[in-house]
């Protein structure tokens, strides 16, 4: 009976402990989640009817300026860089 005793207490100390890391995992989780969309939040802007993310910004093409590269209603997406990185290619 004492032994049975020892072991049920083994047991539900286990138990406990198991549910308290599990409990912390998903605390840390969704903290984790809530900071990088808060971040992801900050720096969506809206400017000038283009939608900004970070370095890269969204445009739709509403002309047909130039075929070869999008169509009108395409989505581009363009990302910020210095002129000096600029470089052709062929």
């Amino acid at each position: 009976m004492e032994k049975n005793n020892k072991q049920m207490k083994k047991e539900n100390y286990n138990f406990k402990t198991k549910k308290i890391v599990l409990q912390t995992f998903i605390i840390i989780f969704s903290l984790i989640i809530l900071i990088l969309s808060l971040i992801t939040l900050a720096s969506t802007v809206k400017a000038s009817d283009n939608l900004a993310f970070g370095r890269y910004r969204f445009y739709i093409m509403r002309s047909q300026s130039q075929p070869e590269i999008a169509e009108v209603g395409d989505l581009v997406i363009a990302h910020k860089m210095d002129p000096g990185q600029i470089q052709e290619r062929r």
